[in-house]
Parts: C-alpha cells; sequence; structure tokens
C-alpha cells in the first residue's frame, strides 16, 4: 500500500484537482483576512497549521522574533492550499507545517489525505523554492479522556499513524526534511499522553513546551 501511495506521491504536478474553491468557516476566513493584511520579514520562520498550531505563541517561547504563527484553529488541508501564497510570497527562510488532522476527523481518507499534503508541499516549494519545508507528523488523539468519549472506538489514530508513515517515507524521498513529533508526545498506548492534553486533541501548556524542545535544533540550523 506504502508503495502504492508513493508512486502515485511521485507524479509530477499531480493530476487531482480541486473542482471547486472550498468554503471556510467564519473563524477560518476571518483570520486568512488577517494574514492576508500582515508582511512576512526577510528570514522568517513560519509556524503553519491547525489548531495545534494556533494555540502557541511561538514566537515568545523560542524566544525569537522571526518565529510566526500562521496557523489557523480547525484548518483542512485544501483551505490552507487556497490561502499559502500570502505566505510563500514573501519567500521565507523555513516553514515548519503540521496540517491533516482535522481533514481526517471530517471523514477525509487517509490516502486523500497525504496526497493533498504532498501537493500543498510542492505548490509551497514550487512557489519558493529556497524556503527550507520541514513537515512535522499529525498528533494522535488521546481517546481515553472523557472529552473523547464518543470516539472511543475510533480508528482516528490508526489513520493518523498511517499518514505519518506514508509521509516519512515520501519525505525520505524528497527535499523536505520530516519530524517525528508525534513520537515525542505518544504514551505507551499510541495515544497523545495525557499529561499533554486535557480535552484529547489540543494540547496544554506542558505539552507546547515537549513541542519545542524537539523543534530546536530545527529552528536553530
Amino acid at each position: 500500500m506504502v508503495v502504492c501511495l508513493l508512486a502515485v506521491l511521485c507524479i509530477p504536478a499531480f493530476a487531482q484537482e480541486e473542482s471547486e474553491k472550498p468554503k471556510y468557516n467564519d473563524m477560518n476566513s476571518r483570520r486568512r483576512a488577517l494574514f492576508e493584511l500582515l508582511e512576512l520579514k526577510p528570514g522568517s520562520i513560519v509556524m503553519l497549521g491547525d489548531n495545534m498550531v494556533d494555540g502557541c505563541e511561538w514566537n515568545e517561547i523560542f524566544d525569537n522574533p522571526n518565529v510566526v504563527n500562521r496557523g489557523i484553529h480547525g484548518d483542512r488541508v485544501a483551505w490552507m492550499s487556497d490561502r499559502i501564497e500570502c505566505i510563500t510570497k514573501y519567500k521565507p527562510a523555513k516553514i515548519f507545517l503540521m496540517i491533516g488532522v482535522q481533514d481526517l476527523l471530517h471523514k477525509t481518507k487517509s490516502k486523500d489525505c497525504v496526497l493533498m499534503i504532498a501537493k500543498l508541499v510542492q505548490t509551497m516549494h514550487a512557489q519558493s523554492p529556497y524556503t527550507k519545508i520541514y513537515i512535522q507528523s499529525m498528533l494522535p488523539m488521546n481517546l481515553n479522556v472523557p472529552a473523547q468519549e464518543a470516539r472511543k472506538e475510533s480508528t482516528i489514530n490508526l489513520r493518523i499513524e498511517n499518514c505519518n508513515k506514508w509521509l516519512k517515507n515520501w519525505c525520505a524521498g524528497q527535499d523536505y526534511t520530516f519530524i517525528d513529533v508525534a513520537a515525542a508526545m505518544s504514551d505507551s498506548e499510541g495515544m497523545l499522553d495525557a499529561r499533554y492534553t486535557s480535552d484529547g486533541l489540543n494540547l496544554n501548556g506542558v505539552g507546547y513546551m515537549v513541542w519545542k524542545s524537539v523543534l530546536e535544533p530545527f529552528i536553530a540550523e
């Protein structure tokens, strides 16, 4: 399955195209409207993603004014693809990407999710070829907390794990760095460690500090 998927991922320019423009929710529309007005300074390091990225004060935890947050709560790959040009046009030094969980939660097939992410990354590279792109693993959920009771029997973590494996293998054959954040934040069951979340999905402060420790060498290089 992995080999077949990687063969598809290696097709130049991708045959898959969006048939219509995505329809964003209100929060997404408000955040993207702001980001379209904000300029990036030379040497910017962009944190790009959904809830996980949006929920952190990245420039403060890294004590680095060049690190900017371009996360949007609830973002999906297609929505992000439609706003990426307002980032790549400034040719940032680095982009750290984490995206896909919201797509999986909204019933996107794992293979389709990975294909969309790969297409997004290739688009970023085409628009800003000297930007260093880091692809971070999706984080699993903790399905044992009360807030996730309805998903107790869900296969979401298996799907996240499969996507991470496919993305890691794809990155190995490309000029992109894969960062396995999930390995540092998972418990013995492969779930998001309960120490790092209260609702099973979003991170708490301790979780963000663990994430910081994983990214520090890549921020500094």
